[in-house]
């Protein structure tokens, strides 16, 4: 087992570099935002490199896990590796939807389409991802969903992930809310390593952001708010979280 603390310092150092070198590092500058004074109001051809910040961190993560042959167990949200992989192979294709868009702007029936396949997908591979029950805290019983469960987990996913991306929009505004929602579930539920290294990713970004040099992008918000629905649905079945309206 890899010292945590070592990972964390590896993770620092190389979004340190990101951020003395944004500006040299070409794969940060493929998809470039221009203002067209309608929805845009930016001053100058920016680029999307948010996306590519945070999803570089998590990919780089999962590698030292599969290079190191480590273990897991540290990380509440997975059963086990496998359970791991199934989270990258579909944050990587949420991503790869959210590059695509930033690229060629989907419409939005074909972009909910992707979605709504990936999303079933995990949930095929994954069955401890489905909400099977609902518990709320004024309410002294509990409503098993049976043969709704995939339909409104699915549901429960692609709200969050549309209402992300329109929320998305104001410098900084995502990312703060996405940091306090990692922080909250750091506090509260998990000292995960995993979400210690989002939270590096977003403080970088954030800088970034801050300073106009790039914003988030459809490939940055439609890969945060799947990751952060993950979590909270994983805590909601893992009984981390009691009642359904603890996650509002």
């Amino acid at each position: 087992m890899i010292n945590p603390n070592l990972i964390l310092i590896l993770f620092i150092v190389i979004n340190l570099i990101f951020l003395i070198n944004f500006s040299k590092i070409k794969i940060f500058h493929i998809n470039i935002d221009k203002p067209d004074n309608k929805r845009k109001f930016h001053s100058k051809p920016t680029p999307l490199a948010g996306g590519k910040l945070i999803f570089f961190n998590l990919i780089l993560y999962w590698l030292i896990f599969k290079f190191f042959n480590t273990s897991i167990e540290n990380e509440i949200f997975f059963r086990n590796n496998v359970s791991f992989d199934y989270f990258i192979a579909i944050s990587s294709f949420i991503f790869l939807i959210g590059i695509i868009d930033d690229r060629i702007n989907f419409k939005a029936n074909i972009k909910f389409l992707f979605l709504l396949i990936t999303i079933l997908i995990l949930l095929f591979v994954d069955e401890n991802l489905i909400i099977n029950r609902i518990n709320f805290s004024f309410y002294d019983s509990t409503f098993f969903l049976d043969n709704f469960a995939i339909f409104f987990t699915t549901f429960c996913f692609l709200v969050f992930i549309n209402a992300f991306n329109m929320f998305d929009g104001i410098n900084l505004q995502s990312s703060i809310f996405s940091l306090f929602i990692f922080f909250c579930i750091l506090v509260f539920y998990s000292n995960s390593i995993l979400i210690k290294i989002l939270i590096i990713s977003l403080v970088c970004f954030s800088y970034l952001n801050f300073k106009n040099k790039t914003f988030l992008g459809d490939s940055g918000s439609l890969l945060i708010s799947f990751i952060i629905s993950y979590l909270f649905i994983k805590l909601y079945n893992l009984d981390y979280i009691k009642y359904a309206e603890n996650i509002t």
